[in-house]
């Protein structure tokens, strides 16, 4: 008669069992609790060789993430169906698009072909969009720059639980664009750099259900634009690179739901400015590179609720616009590079307490200008590139203790700006390129231990650095 002890537990234990009836050491759903921390595939098919109800537990709940690089072959095995979101960089004409019909429970595929260094210039193409559309339980799919074409876009149309879409870049046109519209389930699209056109537009303004949209560089024009504003829920819009005119910004400003738009590049002057503004909902403006003045400044000025405002480049706006815009209180990020200001203006912009970042390049500020804007304690980013800050400026700018970020590239700081600069000991990136900067300045620099990334080009005697 085996031999029997009365455990902790006061159970009955047969000490003669062999070990391998030893009950499990983890309730299944604690060990699936554990695994929950780490969705990576190959973690998993690791995990699944310790123990019989690991294998069960994984197999029968677990669902993985994998992100293939070029280097990897496509994934194999009996856990393909486990995958749920798939990444993957197609370099290679090798890879077998078949394999798509074994993951039945992938959601979320991005197939990145748009890649510096690839060679292979085709993407997935049509045949590749083909068998992607069988993957009818997808609701994520990004395929940016893979060639898909109208044919293309054709199959893609099949895939009708698709909530988030981005076909950027595949030259679907104004057909492709039609066919996308079916897609109604669709509440995240980015179409941009399509040339799908007006009529395109026209299509795409059937998405109701859509809350942002990225129209960019797509030609739509002036009527495109009246078609987009018909998308009442859309809360983020990029329609830039558009050719809408002042116009086109009037039909835009009657989407009061809208909290995030970008319309750079796109024709407007003071009087689409004025439109624009009446757009009192938005937090982040991006209005770059047009042909706004002071007297379009003034009429942004009135958009209290923006948080960031992007107005580089538009090469109009003077201290008089700046004084304007010192009057948005709630901004934290400001781009205003690029324009005529100076160190008057400067100081207005100083009056933006609230500013982590700031964007003041291609201006015309001078050391008295960065005495101004080092009052703006709360930076943590100051871009004051190709200006005329000197030592002195380089000095007031070692005040703000907060930077971590500083561009201050072609000005003229020399050796003593850079033991100023040195002295900010929390900067991790730091571009001090063009600034008549010697031996000494470097080796000033050199002791800014935390960088690690700094750009010296030029300097001088000093020597190139990067990547510090």
């Amino acid at each position: 008669m085996p031999e029997e002890v009365i455990g902790e537990n006061h159970h009955m234990v047969d000490t003669n069992k062999s070990p391998k009836h030893k009950p499990n050491l983890f309730y299944d759903d604690v060990l699936f609790e554990i695994l929950s921390f780490n969705s990576d595939f190959q973690f998993m098919v690791n995990c699944a060789l310790v123990s019989k109800q690991w294998f069960a537990v994984i197999s029968e709940r677990s669902k993985v993430f994998l992100r293939c690089e070029n280097t990897m072959k496509p994934p194999q095995g009996q856990f393909l169906a486990n995958i749920s979101t798939l990444e993957f960089e197609r370099r290679t004409d090798a890879f077998d698009f078949k394999v798509f019909a074994l993951m039945k429970h992938v959601t979320s595929l991005e197939i990145d072909d748009n890649i510096e260094g690839t060679t292979n210039e085709n993407g997935i193409g049509v045949e590749g969009a083909k068998h992607v559309s069988e993957m009818k339980q997808l609701t994520n799919l990004y395929v940016n720059a893979n060639n898909i074409g109208t044919e293309g876009a054709k199959f893609l149309r099949e895939l009708k639980n698709l909530t988030y879409l981005n076909i950027s870049e595949n030259d679907i046109g104004v057909e492709g664009a039609k066919y996308i519209s079916e897609l109604k389930q669709l509440t995240d699209l980015d179409i941009s750099y399509n040339n799908i056109g007006t009529e395109g537009a026209k299509y795409i303004s059937d998405l109701k259900q859509l809350t942002t949209l990225d129209i960019e560089s797509n030609n739509i024009g002036t009527e495109g634009a009246k078609y987009i504003s018909e998308l009442n829920q859309l809360q983020v819009l990029n329609i830039s690179y558009s050719s809408l005119g002042d116009k086109g910004a009037q039909y835009i400003s009657e989407m009061k739901q809208l909290t995030h738009l970008y319309i750079s590049d796109s024709l407007i002057r003071s009087e689409g400015a004025k439109y624009i503004s009446e757009m009192k909902q938005l937090t982040n403006l991006f209005i770059e590179n047009n042909d706004i003045d002071d007297e379009g400044a003034k009429h942004i000025s009135t958009m209290k609720e923006l948080t960031k405002l992007y107005m580089q480049g538009n090469r109009l706006i003077s201290d008089e616009g700046a004084k304007y815009l010192s009057e948005l209180k709630n901004l934290t990020v400001l781009f205003i590079g690029d324009n005529r200001i100076g160190n008057e203006g400067a100081k207005h912009l100083s009056e933006l307490k609230n500013l982590t970042s700031i964007y003041v390049s291609y201006t015309e500020i001078g050391d008295e200008g960065a005495k101004y804007l080092s009052e703006l304690n709360k930076l943590t980013i100051l871009q004051i590139g190709y200006n005329g800050i000197g030592a002195e400026g380089a000095k007031h700018i070692s005040n703000l203790k907060e930077l971590t970020m500083l561009k201050i590239q072609y000005n003229n700081i020399g050796n003593e700006g850079a033991k100023y600069i040195s002295e900010l000991k929390q900067l991790t990136d730091l571009d001090i390129s063009y600034n008549n900067i010697g031996t000494e300045g470097a080796d000033y620099l050199s002791q800014m231990k935390q960088l690690t990334h700094l750009e010296i080009e030029t300097n001088s005697d000093a020597e190139e650095g990067e990547n510090m």
